[in-house]
């Protein structure tokens, strides 16, 4: 007989603020058969992900096995089961300004042949996790853990603090909440076609802190609006004549800033650019070379790279 699922609720459970803040929050379901009849006992896998929109960038991803009651309800504990993403952990979630969309996949047969089930918002964020993982207060209004502290030891806003964004007293940082940064670089030749806008690949990434550059994309997304600044260096051996090389950053297809210099008939140069730019939410940006007599790259990586952070 063909099952399929009804989903009947969702279920956000918030912490006491005299117990531990639980690293996950519940949703409970319904299964039934092709009749509408509950279809009980029975093993249910389900895949779990929390995306930015519907199809966008996956911030977690986890599977569980779920066994339905007498009445065919089970109940999963978002954020305890198996991560299938080991490099974008549950409690590094930024429930404090992302758009968080839940999609759901099951297999009713207890296997991993998922069958979509959609996506929905999350109207209401996570709070306990919110107040857990947005700031480590030492002492809050409100909670263990909170954004807005008259005193803390890291915060986003606060008075007085160690490690905030925003603090009349603090060391001003980032804390290791919201991480976003990295550094990729290239150590493989290739050709510049002369007169035409080539995009700068990568072999390497350094480091990527926040998972937000593509190394198969060569390119960076924004996690949240505000000022990053991106440093690109592309190392070019000419072709036969002088000319001028420029490199430019591209933000979601179209040249935004460049630079420019010039190449003699015989020298091997190096373009740079460093450039400080306001992006919004989900902008993508890369690097291209423009080349007015062509060339090829030199492999190596300490000439030709591409690097970047968020500033605020």
């Amino acid at each position: 007989m063909k099952k399929f699922i009804t989903l009947i609720s969702f279920i956000i459970y918030t912490a006491s603020t005299f117990a531990q803040v639980p690293q996950g929050f519940s949703y409970q379901a319904e299964a039934r058969d092709a009749s509408g009849n509950p279809w009980p006992n029975h093993a249910i896998t389900a895949r779990i992900s929390i995306t930015d929109s519907i199809g966008g960038y996956i911030w977690y991803q986890e599977s569980q096995v779920g066994t339905t009651n007498q009445f065919g309800l089970f109940t999963l504990n978002i954020g305890n089961g198996t991560n299938l993403i080991p490099s974008r952990p549950f409690n590094n979630r930024h429930w404090g300004i992302m758009n968080a969309w839940i999609h759901i996949e099951y297999d009713p047969n207890g296997g991993t042949s998922y069958q979509d089930m959609g996506s929905f918002k999350l109207l209401s964020v996570p709070y306990a996790l919110y107040a857990d993982s947005a700031v480590n207060a030492a002492n809050a209004t409100h909670a263990t853990n909170a954004t807005h502290a008259d005193s803390a030891s890291n915060a986003t806003n606060a008075i007085n603090a160690t490690n905030a964004t925003l603090a009349t007293n603090a060391v001003y940082s980032f804390g290791p909440k919201y991480p976003t940064g990295f550094r990729a670089t290239n150590k493989t030749t290739h050709t510049v076609t002369a007169a035409t806008l080539t995009p700068l690949t990568y072999d390497s990434v350094l480091f990527n802190d926040g998972n937000l550059f593509s190394l198969s994309g060569n390119n960076f997304t924004a996690l949240t609006a505000g000022a990053y600044t991106f440093e690109v260096a592309a190392a070019l051996a000419p072709t036969s004549s002088a000319g001028r090389i420029i490199v430019y950053l591209y933000v979601n297809g179209v040249a935004t800033v460049g630079n420019n210099v010039y190449q003699s008939s015989s020298d091997i140069v190096t373009a740079n650019l460093n450039a400080t730019l306001h992006l919004n939410a989900n902008d993508v940006i890369g690097a291209v070379v423009y080349s007015f007599n062509g060339g090829t790259i030199v492999s190596s990586s300490t000439f030709n790279y591409f690097s970047g952070l968020k500033v605020y």
